[in-house]
């Protein structure tokens, strides 16, 4: 888990409690308390990398929002310093809008993870590459493409 140099008390129990509301299929509330962990510390990689994801691969349409998503995952992959293989596989999922540069993105993360597993990744650059957009069940843990 990605930490941001200034521990923010605030900003991780809106994390946690975002994370417990997504298990339980309420990701209106998951997005709620992600946009006001961001809000509590703009500057933290792990909160804007969530909520990143959350826009991006939500399975509830009311939730996603690519543009929001796109401008969060720039966000935390600056904060990592662009190097960072599993943020930048959060910027792929939510530059699938335009499944060129998401396969360019997944590429590359997967390129830094330099062997390392990263689960689902190459299904992910298989998604993409079908321009298909990853849609991510919580409850389930299992991503659907649309």
């Amino acid at each position: 888990m990605l930490r941001s140099e200034a521990p923010n008390a605030i900003g991780e129990a809106y994390e946690t409690r975002a994370e417990v509301y997504e298990v339980m299929g309420n990701a209106a509330a998951s997005r709620a308390d992600l946009e006001r962990a961001v809000k509590s510390n703009r500057g933290n990689v792990q909160f804007n990398d969530a909520l990143a994801w959350l826009l991006a691969t939500s399975s509830d349409g009311a939730v996603r929002d690519g543009q929001l998503a796109v401008r969060s995952a720039k966000a935390a992959n600056t904060l990592s310093g662009a190097r960072d293989p599993e943020i930048i596989d959060t910027l792929a999922a939510a530059e699938a809008g335009d499944y060129n540069l998401a396969v360019q993105y997944e590429r590359q993360a997967l390129a830094l993870a330099k062997g390392k597993k990263m689960h689902g990744a190459e299904k992910r650059l298989h998604l993409f590459e079908n321009h298909q957009a990853l849609r991510h069940d919580a409850i389930h843990e299992n991503p659907i493409s649309e």
